[in-house]
């Protein structure tokens, strides 16, 4: 019993809220016949980004059991653009499933983007793409460029009403079908 209930888990700690690297090279969404890019926040800085996000929405993925609520925190690395990412599985009473531990890089390029792995390789490819991270680094949205994952990400849930909109319409209009967003249930903050 305990068996069949740990692969769903892993799964959902490696997916969430992260993109498979397979689905970072995938064709993009086209508008009037040019591909059509994810949009990147204006002086994104990368030390501001750090620290633990809660996730409160999503597309929906079979990698993630319904019902699961899911954290993920950023920190430095030894090397000067590694990031270790923990991401942390919670029930809907807040209490701690599973985690784990895996590493990001920060590419270079205009705008930067990371790749993100579970595994002993890095992606050469970016498979977590930050989109929106409104002034005081409170709220998210991350995404893949095929349109098939997205998180809206939040340092404090649960996140005003009024909140929720502004960054589901930032997803929408990036060519995300944001009518499928799962809302997770937190009702406060879980204890670290």
């Amino acid at each position: 019993m305990i068996r069949n209930l740990m692969a769903p888990l892993v799964a959902l700690l490696v997916s969430c809220p992260i993109a498979s690297a397979q689905d970072a090279g995938q064709e993009q969404p086209t508008r009037n016949g040019q591909a059509q890019s994810l949009p990147f926040p204006s002086g994104f800085e990368p030390a501001r980004y750090l620290g633990k996000w809660y996730e409160v929405s999503r597309l929906p993925t079979p990698m993630q059991p319904a019902g699961t609520l899911a954290a993920a925190e950023y920190r430095s690395g030894k090397a000067s653009n590694e990031i270790i990412v923990k991401n942390t599985a919670y029930n809907t009473q807040g209490e701690v499933i599973l985690s784990i531990e895996g590493k990001a890089q920060l590419l270079p390029g205009d705008p930067p983007r990371l790749a993100v792995s579970f595994g002993p390789v890095v992606p050469k490819e970016p498979n977590y793409f930050v989109m929106h991270v409104d002034k005081d680094y409170q709220h998210a949205v991350v995404g893949t460029p095929d349109r098939k994952s997205l998180w809206i990400l939040a340092r404090k849930v649960p996140v005003p009403e009024q909140t929720m909109s502004k960054l589901t319409a930032i997803a929408r209009e990036a060519g995300f079908d944001t009518k499928k967003l799962i809302v997770n249930q937190w009702t406060a903050n879980p204890p670290d």
